[in-house]
């Protein structure tokens, strides 16, 4: 917990140092992009949407960005122990992360561009479970668990900017987390993992 604690130090500092700068000339954007997120622990891998609102200032090759990441699905594997006889399950996981940039490339007149960075923020989720508990040998009736939480978590990404497309890499650094399902069920996951995605960004 104390690294995903220093990293989001690093990148709350980071972003009004830049904005102390002269802002003239600088650009504002938003990106919207669709990838493929594979996940270490617990979670399937899946799809997940991702939208950005971004600034890059205009001296240093740099940016600060906010981005909200969207993966649900309606399965996974996450019961560390027993597992339930389960009959439906949902999960969504919603990461919110401040980012900051440093633009390494720049190809004809920046119509390529390529970027690495940094960013840390919150991880949030939700889930639930439709399940029958057991009792012995005897099946009780079946009950729904549904639970919410979030935690700190860290990021890395690099990306190209080929026009007005976006092709992204990004590492997702989380701890895990823990619940307790009704019925002695441990219900555990970690976020961390790789995304790929494709999308779009306008400048505004």
């Amino acid at each position: 917990m104390k690294r995903f604690s220093g990293l989001l130090c690093a990148v709350t500092m980071m972003v009004p140092a830049m904005t102390a700068q002269d802002l003239s000339g600088g650009e504002a954007g938003v990106s919207a992009r669709m990838g493929f997120y594979i996940p270490t622990k617990g979670l399937r891998d899946g799809l997940m949407g991702s939208l950005e609102g971004y600034w890059k200032f205009p001296h240093d090759d740099v940016l600060c960005a906010l981005l909200i990441d969207l993966y649900s699905k309606r399965g996974a594997d996450v019961f560390a122990d027993v597992r339930p006889a389960i009959t439906r399950q949902s999960f969504t996981l919603i990461p919110a992360s401040m980012n900051a940039g440093f633009r390494f490339l720049s190809l004809d007149q920046r119509t390529v561009e390529g970027w690495v960075g940094i960013g840390a923020g919150v991880s949030w989720h939700w889930y639930r479970v439709d399940y029958t508990p057991k009792a012995g040998l005897t099946a009780q009736a079946p009950e729904t668990h549904t639970g919410f939480g979030g935690k700190l978590f860290g990021t890395i990404f690099s990306r190209v900017l080929v026009g007005h497309f976006v092709l992204e890499q990004r590492l997702y650094l989380g701890p895990d987390t823990e619940h307790t399902v009704p019925g002695n069920h441990l219900y555990r996951f970690n976020p961390t993992g790789v995304a790929f995605s494709i999308g779009y960004h306008h400048t505004l």
